[in-house]
């Protein structure tokens, strides 16, 4: 038996080493430059920092709001207010517990736009206010939308902040019943 096993690892150890060794052969004869889709100079490996420096640099000069903003009448929100309010949704639950929460930047229809000049650039999801998550946005990329998976029991107070690059700092809370 200890014989029959013997083999087995070798036969597995054999098959590992072949692969690696056709693996290593096929990259080693590979007539492929190496590609690097951000850099300009493929030698210079501080030109990918230097883009995501630059971008994140173009970016941060069209954030110009950072004020927190609240609807003024909730009876009676305007359609900018309801155009960067989260919309907080829940979803199913899996038999582990983990609940999908559901985060559309705009009410009542009203979506947030995304263009190069207005754009919801970063949204966090707090839950009983502890950060849960956190995502930031290129502009013009992408609505603010997103899906989460988080534990969450009931009475839990879900709250989502999101920052428009105009309009400042917009949050909404609501409990998870």
């Amino acid at each position: 038996m200890e014989r029959r096993e013997v083999f087995k690892k070798l036969g597995i150890l054999t098959l590992v080493g072949v692969s690696g060794v056709s693996l290593l052969s096929a990259y080693a004869n590979s007539n492929k430059e190496e590609v690097l889709p951000i850099a300009a100079d493929k030698n210079d490996k501080s030109a990918n920092s230097n883009f995501v420096n630059n971008w994140n640099e173009d970016r941060n000069k069209l954030i110009i709001n950072r004020e927190p903003q609240k609807i003024k009448d909730p009876e009676n929100p305007t359609k900018v207010e309801l155009k960067h309010t989260p919309d907080i949704t829940f979803g199913a639950s899996d038999e582990k517990g983990h609940s999908i929460v559901n985060v559309t930047i705009g009410k009542s229809g009203i979506i947030h736009p995304a263009t190069k000049e207005h754009w919801i650039d970063y949204m966090t999801l707090f839950i009983n206010d502890v950060q849960y998550a956190h995502t930031e946005y290129i502009n013009g990329s992408i609505r603010g939308y997103e899906t989460y998976y988080a534990t969450l029991a009931k009475g839990d107070k879900v709250r989502v902040e999101c920052g428009c690059n105009l309009h400042g700092i917009w949050t909404n809370e609501v409990v998870f019943m």
